[in-house]
């Protein structure tokens, strides 16, 4: 959730933005559809169950103690917001 302010919480996103990717740390990143979402294999959980993720940010990072540091320092967190860091393998059979 933003702040009050949403146009300052929007400027405060983007300078994080650009600061990581001037670092060459941002990958991709981009916000979910959740009303387009379509389950698979099982029922939607009930909405006050899950916490809906609203976007992700793919970042380059040598390894997970780099990774939190960054994510430590998403706006998102300051406004009562989560960020999960999870590995990512690349290619078939590849461990994180």
């Amino acid at each position: 959730a933003l702040p009050g302010n949403e146009a300052a919480a929007i400027r405060e996103m983007e300078g994080w933005v650009t600061r990581i990717w001037n670092a060459d740390r941002l990958v991709w990143a981009d916000r979910f559809l959740p009303e387009r979402a379509v389950w698979v294999g099982g029922e939607r959980p009930p909405s006050d169950e899950a916490q809906p993720v609203g976007g992700f940010f793919l970042i380059r990072a040598p390894d997970r103690e780099e990774a939190v540091r960054i994510a430590r320092q998403s706006p998102h967190l300051a406004w009562g917001g989560v960020v999960e860091v999870v590995p990512v393998a690349r290619g078939p059979g590849a461990s994180p």
